[in-house]
């Protein structure tokens, strides 16, 4: 059995918050960098595909803003906001009340 500190008594001096471990941020840029290139390829793709379905010429500029303004939304709300909107508690009520 191991120690309540971690393996061999250690204990675990690392920070966390609600996106992980505090300066280990490597994943972050990744997930940054993979949702601003999904957005636009798959909204571009869909409107790419209604134009060549409809005969229009017009949706695929739409699908790609439309992808990037989603995406930078998402992004945003993940990473731009101290806490996550289904987090967020009213303040303004005594503690022993919010669990009500």
């Amino acid at each position: 059995m191991t120690a309540p500190g971690g393996p061999a008594g250690r204990r675990d001096d690392r920070h966390y918050d609600r996106l992980g471990e505090i300066g280990g941020g490597g994943d972050i840029y990744t997930n940054v960098i993979s949702r601003l290139l999904a957005g636009p390829l798959v909204f571009g793709l869909a409107g790419w595909l209604l134009d060549r379905w409809l005969g229009t010429s017009f949706l695929l500029p739409i699908g790609l803003i439309g992808g990037m303004a989603l995406a930078i939304y998402v992004i945003w709300l993940r990473y731009g906001t101290a806490v996550a909107p289904a987090q967020r508690v009213d303040r303004t009520k005594p503690p022993h009340e919010e669990t009500q």
